[in-house]
């Protein structure tokens, strides 16, 4: 299990619906510096990298 799943598994674990697990994994991977990649590119907006996490709950 990648740490993306760990963190929807977490969501999960919480209650939250599936709409909310990208903003969950969210709150937890931004305070961390966190930034995920698509097209080689980094995703720099908060927004770009929610939208991400959603693509990645599908």
């Amino acid at each position: 299990m990648d740490r993306f799943e760990q963190l929807f598994l977490a969501a999960i674990s919480q209650g939250k619906e599936v709409g909310d697990w990208a903003a969950s994994a969210w709150k937890t991977l931004a305070p961390q510096g966190y930034r995920l990649l698509k097209d080689s590119r980094v995703l720099e907006t908060a927004e770009e990298n929610r939208g991400e996490l959603r693509a990645l709950v599908r």
